[in-house]
């Protein structure tokens, strides 16, 4: 949610196009592969954006078939995409976008040829980069938060956990400039991750640099300097010293709504075991008091 606030409020001026954020809890069971994943993926997009996005080229007034051509070369996920926007047949097409297996007649229902996610991982990234280049053109960036990785240490069977890494792969290449990810998860090390995550065919395309670790904070002072960082982040500061003057509280804009005590006191309790004073924890313990 950190992430989310500070590209969201307000955009970075380096980011030419609006921030379109799409946060998933990851799910995985032991059996879970690419197409699980391209799942939970698109149901954290959402049918209704899709719809709208692909809704907005037609309203145009262009070929909406000749316009999507120019940015999927799949022409099933065309057929998908035009469905998408017609009354009675649209759920199918979102069930076949999301990766769902269709029955025969349903394929008919759609003029598809296949399902997505028959082939392997690259037609469903390919599809997604897509709509990310949908998205491109109509002024929005798509940016997935991805949480609770280390869920994928679920898979443990060997054809779904190589899935899930030519998944991640062909999401990693360099020819996807449309959709952003940033994956988090707990791990002591990185040998203690999913294979497939920390993979050199994943990572070398990632970049090994955009790997950050983050340990626990390691003093009170840290502790102290994130709180303020973090209170500086929500509360505004013209209204807050206005009511620090108005109500004579004995707090400073720093550490409000907390007084200088009750702030000390609070970060004592947040700090008390060091190994386990991560951002997450701190924020846990503070609502607790």
């Amino acid at each position: 949610y950190h992430i989310r606030h500070i590209l969201l409020n307000p955009p970075p001026s380096t980011l030419k196009l609006k921030p379109h954020i799409s946060m998933l809890t990851v799910e995985m069971k032991s059996k879970s592969n690419h197409q699980d994943f391209h799942l939970q993926l698109m149901e954290a997009l959402g049918k209704g954006v899709v719809s709208e996005w692909v809704g907005s080229i037609a309203k145009k007034g262009l070929n909406l078939e000749q316009e999507l051509r120019k940015i999927f070369p799949d022409e099933n996920v065309v057929q998908a995409l035009v469905k998408l926007t017609i009354g009675g047949i649209d759920f199918i097409a979102w069930r076949w976008l999301a990766g769902q297996d269709m029955s025969n007649k349903e394929l008919e229902q759609l003029k598809v040829t296949r399902n997505i996610g028959q082939i392997g991982a690259a037609a469903m990234v390919e599809e997604l980069v897509g709509i990310g280049r949908l998205a491109e053109m109509l002024g929005e960036k798509i940016v997935f938060l991805i949480d609770e990785a280390e869920r994928f240490l679920n898979v443990n069977t060997p054809d779904a956990q190589n899935s899930l890494e030519d998944y991640f792969r062909e999401l990693s290449e360099n020819k996807n400039h449309s959709v952003g990810f940033i994956v988090a998860g707990t791990a002591k090390g990185m040998d203690e991750a999913a294979r497939f995550l920390v993979s050199e065919a994943v990572l070398t395309r990632m970049g090994k640099q955009n790997v950050i670790i983050i340990p626990p904070i390691p003093t009170l002072d840290d502790v102290k300097a994130f709180v303020m960082q973090m209170l500086s982040e929500i509360i505004d500061p013209i209204k807050a010293d206005q009511l620090i003057k108005q109500e004579a509280l004995a707090t400073s804009l720093a550490t409000f709504p907390f007084d200088s005590d009750s702030f000390d006191l609070l970060c004592e309790y947040a700090s008390q075991e060091p190994t386990k004073a991560l951002p997450r924890n701190i924020i846990g313990a503070i609502n607790e008091c």
